[in-house]
């Protein structure tokens, strides 16, 4: 368990020129912050909702991740954490894509659908995972089966 922002994405970060390498970077809006596991903020800006991360480079990072990971640590188990990067950017994704939906349809802001096929794109990587597997045929089932979904 660690700090765990839960809104960890590219336009809370602030760059910082007066500073030297990793505390060149800053972060705003971290208000919700709670303890958490560390895959829950690594997915939120490896699968940012509003940028679109190449899959490449997604893998990249997370492998520059688990080796700094590894080293400040070396009983790190990187199969684990990408079992609970998967989950928990399958639940952070299912999240994003009804906050999105609300912020389009309640509160008037069409804007935020513009992003969704980004989202849904990062939850279906998700639910690739072996561990998932359950749950992906309920998405595949009762979501993306749905009429609605076919007709959007």
């Amino acid at each position: 368990m660690t700090w765990t922002l839960r809104d960890y994405h590219s336009p809370n970060l602030i760059w910082l020129p007066g500073r030297e390498g990793i505390a060149r970077v800053g972060l705003v809006d971290f208000q919700d912050c709670v303890m958490g596991h560390p895959a829950y903020d690594v997915a939120s800006l490896l699968q940012d909702a509003r940028v679109t991360v190449p899959d490449d480079l997604e893998l990249k990072l997370l492998g520059a991740y688990a080796r700094w990971r590894k080293q400040a640590d070396p009983a790190f188990d990187m199969s684990t954490f990408a079992r609970a990067y998967a989950i928990l950017g399958a639940q952070r994704a299912t999240k994003v894509l009804g906050i999105f939906a609300r912020l389009d349809k309640r509160d008037h802001k069409p804007w935020y659908h513009n992003h969704m096929p980004r989202v849904e794109g990062y939850l279906r990587k998700s639910l690739n995972h072996p561990a998932l597997a359950n749950l992906r045929g309920w998405y595949d089932e009762y979501l993306w089966s749905a009429p609605a979904a076919r007709s959007a």
